[in-house]
């Protein structure tokens, strides 16, 4: 990580008078003191981080090129921009990768508080609506996301409510709809229990890295709409338990009569679908070694199932790891079984 603050460049000055005399000097200390109060006011800074994914699939059911899948690739290349001016803070996150899919740009949003515990966030984000869609994918045990979460990862542009009553949290989303910059919006409420210890958070990672000691557990509900379709409305549940040496979770969309489009650019569900995962990992070292097990149904026309298997290895937390995973698919359109290999560098 590499943290550019303001005072740092003030303090840049005082190399320049290498031959400055004792009056001199302390003129020039007053001057730096002053410039450095004047730029904490104005600005806190700006954090800089990022990461990249390196990753290897190989299947003899998947042909790429007349060939079976056997390629690299590099899912993630990762910038994110956090500072903050006054009581507001702003992320602008932009994914370098190439992978296909438009604009590059992911998080473009400003968040402040509106009185009590009551924030807003404004911009470019992801709904509240699933945390398996909402926990930053660096922080992910396995290497993608579950049947629901994968739909619930995409951003829109918008505003979100959100707060907290000792053991329950709540989120209210408005962005826009399926008809892009069109008068129908996307709306959704959520609301999380903590009914074990402090709770799981949306930022916390998925997995037992770094857990406490004590179990602890959330579980949440969440309704959505999007005013564009006449039934693209839904319900979602899901539910998690974590301590630092094992952790399980499920989650569960029940999906309207329109089924629902995440956005232009993303994952689509079924009309009148339940896509359900559940998932379960066990820490064999403590902070080291990993292991944990994936059941996804996606409840599509092919009656798709699939399993995942996977296995990290923490050199530094979720900041530099190894992941080995097999997966495979149980489909009507055809079974596939997957091995993928990935190296996550976080700076």
């Amino acid at each position: 990580m590499k943290k550019l603050v303001c005072s740092a460049f003030a303090l840049t000055l005082t190399g320049a008078s290498g031959i400055a005399s004792d009056d001199g000097w302390s003129s020039l200390d007053e001057e730096v003191e002053a410039l450095t109060s004047s730029l904490s006011v104005q600005g806190g800074g700006i954090d800089i981080t990022g990461r990249i994914k390196i990753l290897y699939q190989n299947s003899g059911d998947v042909e790429v090129g007349g060939n079976d899948l056997g390629g690299f690739a590099v899912p993630d290349g990762r910038v994110k921009l956090e500072g903050s001016r006054g009581d507001y803070s702003y992320v602008v996150q932009t994914d370098l990768a190439d992978n296909g899919g438009g604009s590059n740009l992911l998080d473009a949003y400003a968040d402040f508080p509106v009185g009590g515990s009551v924030n807003v966030r404004a911009g470019h984000f992801k709904p509240g609506v699933l945390r398996s869609g909402l926990i930053g994918s660096g922080k992910l045990f396995f290497i993608d996301r579950t049947a629901n979460g994968g739909g619930w990862s995409t951003r829109r542009q918008g505003f979100m409510l959100s707060g907290d009553f000792d053991q329950i949290g709540w989120w209210l989303t408005i962005q826009d709809g399926s008809d892009g910059d069109g008068d129908k919006l996307f709306a959704a409420i959520r609301a999380a229990f903590d009914f074990l210890g402090e709770g799981i958070g949306s930022d916390d990672v998925e997995g037992a890295y770094e857990g406490s000691e004590d179990p602890t557990g959330t579980a949440a509900v969440a309704f959505f709409d999007d005013g564009e379709l006449d039934d693209g409305d839904g319900t979602a549940f899901e539910a998690y338990v974590a301590t630092n040496t094992y952790s399980f979770g499920a989650d569960i969309v029940d999906y309207g009569d329109d089924g629902y489009t995440s956005a232009t650019d993303g994952p689509s569900f079924f009309a009148d679908s339940s896509p359900f995962s559940a998932f379960g990992t066990y820490m064999i070292t403590p902070q080291t070694w990993e292991v944990g097990l994936r059941y996804n149904d996606f409840d599509d026309a092919d009656d798709s199932e699939k399993i995942d298997v996977a296995v990290n290895r923490y050199l530094d937390g979720h900041n530099l790891k190894w992941t080995l995973q097999y997966s495979t698919v149980d489909s009507d359109g055809g079974d596939v079984d997957l091995i993928s290999v990935q190296l996550q560098v976080v700076f």
